[in-house]
């Protein structure tokens, strides 16, 4: 929440792209999806929470979006992305993502409930499911008045939302629904390819992949894979035009001609290393890609963890001006009830005049400096990486290094506790009497604060 817009779709991009990327392309990459998800103009709003003022629901919900999407993934998959917004915001969200997808070629799948006209109307493709996860219609979203009418004798009125009325009738007859596509499907085998439309378990991978990608629009996925196939195994020359018409005929979306240059480059990569063998074919290149090591390196990660650590604390400076203060407290009291002279037993043969002694309080005055700073760090320690737990886990599962974060975090609180231990060290000088020197009073306060960090 302490964050802007602009720094969390940043942070994304610089630990998932490439590491080779320049500075120069990533910041024109992050512009590029501000721009699409129409977040420019709040770029250097922070997020915000329940207590501090930020951006709104709409745009928080497409700010996770953009951090997804800047790591040019393959596909993405949106569990419920207008839940929560009002109409007009669960719009913006709908036209950001088909943006998205027919700009970038992204596949983009989501969980929508109760979409207004203008969603439905947005959509390329519809699933619709009865209960129990059973498929009542997969294909165009154009096809789907067209087969309640023709296949289950229902039409939406005018006035109806067809969404909503194609739901309720599921919703009234899913068994008979269920029945319908599965007769359906047998009658037309090439109408859900893919899908486990008569209840049987979906297709094996290997299955899926003929009826995704290329063909996913109609076309066919051997014509795009022979074209390099028959080139390379006859030792054709095949130009890059004919394979990026290829890939546009068979239903690519976004910058097919880097896509297709991709895909010549592994398959001649593949071809030399087999002496002209086993090339695979332009489908299996499909999923190496999407194999390839991606994200930046070790030392890079930590130095953006670290970096983005730092900006969060710069940016939370209230909490940090609070935190100085009850350090500051808690110094001057601790201070002042340390403040005692010492008095020993006298060397002989003075032993006889000596005071009663003191010594008592060196280890008492130690007490209290570790209760006072424990109860002063305590609560900011927990925050160090207690907010952050679900972020870790989403850009842990995603590739982000869990150790490089912890050394990132870690090394940026680091500035944080010495300037804790210097103030509590500065005042609590001012009231007790010295027993030990300045410098190893310091560092036995940071060692107290490193510790209650650490554990907290």
């Amino acid at each position: 929440p302490e964050s802007k817009v602009r720094d969390n779709i940043e942070y994304s991009a610089r630990i998932r792209l490439p590491g080779d990327w320049t500075e120069a392309e990533i910041q024109d990459h992050v512009d590029a999806a501000l721009e699409v998800l129409e977040l420019a103009h709040v770029q250097y709003t922070y997020i915000g929470d329940e207590t501090t003022r930020g951006v709104s629901g709409g745009q928080r919900k497409r700010v996770n979006i953009g951090i997804e999407v800047v790591a040019a993934p393959v596909a993405l998959f949106l569990d419920e992305p207008t839940s929560g917004l009002d109409a007009t915001a669960a719009l913006t969200v709908t036209q950001s993502l088909k943006k998205i997808a027919h700009a970038a070629g992204i596949t983009i799948a989501m969980v929508v409930h109760q979409p207004r006209y203008e969603i439905w109307e947005s959509l390329d493709e519809v699933l619709f499911l009865a209960p129990g996860g059973r498929t009542v219609f997969l294909g165009p979203q154009r096809a789907v008045g067209p087969y309640f009418t023709n296949e289950l004798g229902e039409t939406p009125s005018l006035r109806d939302n067809p969404a909503d009325f194609y739901m309720d009738v599921i919703s009234d007859k899913g068994g008979f629904c269920v029945d319908r596509w599965a007769d359906y499907v047998r009658r037309n085998p090439d109408a859900a390819r893919g899908s486990a439309a008569d209840g049987a378990a979906p297709a094996a991978p290997e299955e899926q992949r003929k009826g995704s990608s290329f063909a996913r629009h109609g076309g066919s996925a051997d014509s795009a894979d022979s074209l390099g196939r028959v080139a390379l195994d006859q030792g054709v020359e095949v130009s890059l035009p004919q394979l990026t018409e290829a890939l546009r005929l068979n239903g690519a979306y976004g910058d097919v001609e880097l896509q297709a240059r991709l895909l010549l480059d592994m398959y001649r990569e593949r071809h030399a290393a087999t002496d002209g063998k086993e090339a695979g074919s332009l489908q299996d290149l499909l999923v190496e890609l999407g194999r390839v090591d991606r994200g930046s390196g070790f030392l890079r990660q930590l130095m953006h963890a670290h970096h983005r650590s730092v900006k969060q604390q710069i940016n939370s400076s209230t909490s940090l001006a609070i935190e100085l203060m009850t350090i500051c407290a808690a110094g001057l009291l601790m201070g002042f009830a340390s403040k005692f002279t010492f008095e020993g037993i006298l060397n002989e043969p003075y032993t006889l005049l000596s005071p009663s002694s003191q010594v008592v309080t060196i280890p008492q005055s130690a007490m209290f400096v570790g209760m006072s700073v424990g109860l002063a760090a305590g609560p900011p320690g927990v925050n160090t990486f207690g907010r952050e737990l679900v972020i870790y886990w989403r850009e842990a599962a995603v590739g982000h290094s869990p150790l490089a974060y912890y050394i990132g975090k870690s090394w940026s609180m680091l500035y944080r506790i010495l300037l804790c231990a210097l103030h509590f060290t500065a005042l609590y000088l001012i009231q007790c009497e010295q027993v030990v020197s300045s410098a190893e009073l310091f560092l036995i306060a940071l060692g107290i604060f490193w510790a209650v960090y650490g554990m907290a």
